[in-house]
C-alpha cells in the first residue's frame, strides 16, 4: 500500500482532551489595578509579569475558568442574560505554538465538527463545576427551577445527539 495515498484523519478524542487542557491552562495578561492587602499573596502566587519601572503592572490570569464559573453561577455581565464563550483560534496558537496551531488548523478546516466538539468539552467542564454563588434574586439555591438557558442547553444537546445518531446510521 502506498503511504502517499493514506489519509490522516483527526483524532477527535485527543482534540477534546487538548481543548479541555487549553480551557484549564490558558492565561491572559491583564493590568493589575488593585494590589491585595493580604501579605500571603506574593508576586509568584499572583503571576505578575516583569514590567519597566513606572509602567502599569501586569499579571497573568486564567482566562476561561472564571468565565465558565460565572456561567455556571448564572452571573451575567452587565445584567445581560446572554452567556457567550468566544475562543479565538489565535489564542490556541498563543497557548501552544505546535499543538494549538494544529488544532486551530483542524478547527478551521472542519468548523462545524469542531464547534460541536468545543461545545461538548465546555458542557463537560460546566457539568463538573459546582455553583459557588447564588444571586439573592433567584431565591434559595438548589430549587431546581429551569429557565430558558436550561431549555436551550437541552435542545442543543438533543440536536447534537440526533446528528450523531444520523451520522452513525
Amino acid at each position: 500500500m502506498d503511504s502517499a495515498n493514506t489519509t490522516d484523519y483527526p483524532k477527535y478524542d485527543e482534540d477534546e482532551g487538548l481543548f479541555a487542557k487549553f480551557l484549564e491552562e490558558h492565561t491572559i495578561l491583564v493590568p493589575e489595578t488593585d494590589t491585595p492587602d493580604d501579605a500571603s499573596n506574593d508576586d509568584h502566587e499572583m503571576l505578575f509579569e516583569p514590567t519597566v519601572e513606572g509602567k502599569l503592572a501586569l499579571r497573568r490570569v486564567k482566562c476561561y475558568g472564571p468565565h465558565l464559573q460565572r456561567i455556571k453561577n448564572r452571573q451575567p455581565y452587565d445584567n445581560e442574560r446572554t452567556y457567550l464563550i468566544e475562543v479565538p483560534l489565535s489564542e490556541l496558537v498563543a497557548w501552544d505554538a505546535v499543538n494549538g496551531l494544529e488544532l486551530a488548523h483542524r478547527a478551521t478546516d472542519n468548523a462545524m465538527r469542531y464547534q460541536e466538539l468545543f461545545c461538548k468539552v465546555i458542557d463537560s467542564v460546566l457539568d463538573q463545576m459546582q455553583i459557588t454563588f447564588t444571586p439573592s434574586s433567584q431565591g434559595s439555591s438548589g430549587n431546581g427551577a429551569r429557565d430558558s438557558i436550561d431549555v436551550l442547553l437541552e435542545q442543543r444537546r438533543a440536536q447534537q445527539d440526533a446528528r450523531r445518531e444520523e451520522q452513525a446510521a
